[in-house]
């Protein structure tokens, strides 16, 4: 229970964040608060990845990945889109499992778990994806700021926890 507290509170705290910036930036967009939005992301990023236990390292090292994994997944999506999906779910795998040759070991110690957990990840940045836009078109604005934002912190938070477990599986 303590636990679900935790994770509402950063999700909560991160949709309240971005819907702000998604509110002051209306007239015209900007890269600093771009660069605002993508910090708050990371740092709650790092927070669900801790509290479901990620990495089972320092929160620094913890930290260093996430922020890693937020780098080269925003790089993917400035220069390939379509490997977006890919990349977080990759980014899941080293994040859950502790580093990228513990992410090898879960996929070796447990295939079939690890390659559909993969895909649901895969398939679950699709649909947001698709429904971001669908939701941007009807919603828009604040609101659909503070939607979207829940919905990818809920989710965001349950395969943190799953992969977090897998990789611990491969562990034991």
């Amino acid at each position: 229970m303590r636990r679900a507290l935790q994770f509402g509170a950063v999700i909560l705290v991160n949709a309240a964040l971005q819907a702000l910036i998604a509110w002051v930036d209306q007239p015209t967009p900007s890269i600093g608060l771009a660069v605002v939005s993508g910090i708050i992301l990371v740092t709650a990023s790092w927070l669900v990845w801790w509290i479901a236990g990620g990495a089972r390292g320092t929160g620094w090292a913890l930290f260093a990945l996430v922020l890693a994994a937020g780098v080269v997944t925003a790089a993917a999506g400035l220069l390939f889109p379509p490997a977006v999906p890919v990349v977080v779910a990759a980014a899941c795998a080293v994040l859950g499992s502790g580093g990228v040759r513990a992410a090898g070991r879960t996929f070796r110690d447990h295939p079939v778990r690890a390659i559909l957990l993969a895909l649901l990840t895969i398939v679950f940045v699709v649909v947001t994806w698709a429904l971001t836009a669908l939701s941007g078109l009807l919603i828009g604005g604040v609101a659909n700021s503070v939607l979207v934002w829940l919905w990818v912190g809920v989710f965001g938070a349950l395969f943190a926890v799953g992969w977090t477990r897998l990789g611990g599986a491969a562990k034991s």
